[in-house]
């Protein structure tokens, strides 16, 4: 009740949600070779946080996430317990996507110095409001995560933070800007499906929009945004041609 009170989320009932939803998905990808990866969701509180990584693996679960933007302070992600718990990603070779919003952006430089070998991605362009045309401190913010030389950049998310009438013109100077400052090889694409449909009719719809926003690269570039850096970045296979 106390957690509830101050606005975090009941741990104990997420740990049992994401043990179903870790067993769903790694058995999907189990029976679906097109399934590269799972990115899935452990309790960094947890100080057995080494041990239940330990119990959950499994060679297609190669990375974590957590919605730091749910929790009560900003600065949760860099907390000393919460750094001990993302040191033991690292001890697995595993990797951190960020789910991040303004209040939480500030946080990513120290987050990046507190872990150093910890491979990390911003996932959505760290939700910049595009319905409101949002481009006042959220490029300064993407200019010092981009001066992390391991952090990866994901273009997704977008289509929920635009109006209902959104328009690939409006995803693309965002998509510019993290081009820009991050370069193709950190660049990633994400379609953040199923939550996309929720301004989208179809994962079609939001491809076909990312294919339209970097029709200025090369093939090569184009490729490496597309497929390729999430490919390295996440330690998948290459398909089988």
């Amino acid at each position: 009740m106390a957690r509830q009170a101050r606005g975090e989320p009941d741990r104990g009932r997420l740990s049992q949600f994401h043990a179903v939803e870790h067993a769903l998905y790694l058995d999907l990808a189990d029976k679906n070779s097109w399934i590269g990866g799972v990115v899935g969701w452990v309790d960094l509180t947890d100080p057995g946080v080494g041990e239940a990584l330990d119990q959950i693996k499994h060679p297609k679960l190669v990375a974590f996430s957590h919605q730091w933007y749910v929790e009560a302070d900003a600065d949760w992600n860099v907390r000393s317990h919460i750094v001990r718990g993302l040191r033991e990603l690292v001890k697995r070779g595993l990797r951190y996507d960020l789910l991040v919003k303004p209040r939480e952006r500030k946080y990513i430089m120290p987050l990046a110095d507190a872990v150093p070998d910890l491979p990390l991605v911003i996932d959505h362009i760290a939700k910049p409001s595009i319905a409101n045309r949002q481009f006042d401190d959220w490029p300064e913010a993407m200019k010092v995560s981009a001066s992390i030389p391991r952090m990866h950049i994901k273009i997704s998310g977008m289509v929920t933070e635009a109006t209902a009438s959104w328009k690939p013109k409006d995803l693309k100077p965002y998509v510019d800007k993290v081009l820009e400052l991050f370069g193709t090889e950190r660049v990633m694409f994400g379609s953040d499906w199923p939550v996309c449909l929720m301004a989208s009719p179809s994962y079609g719809d939001v491809f076909n929009p990312g294919q339209i926003c970097v029709a200025g690269l090369s093939e090569t570039e184009k490729a490496r945004v597309m497929a390729e850096n999430a490919r390295r970045f996440y330690g998948l296979p290459m398909p089988v041609t």
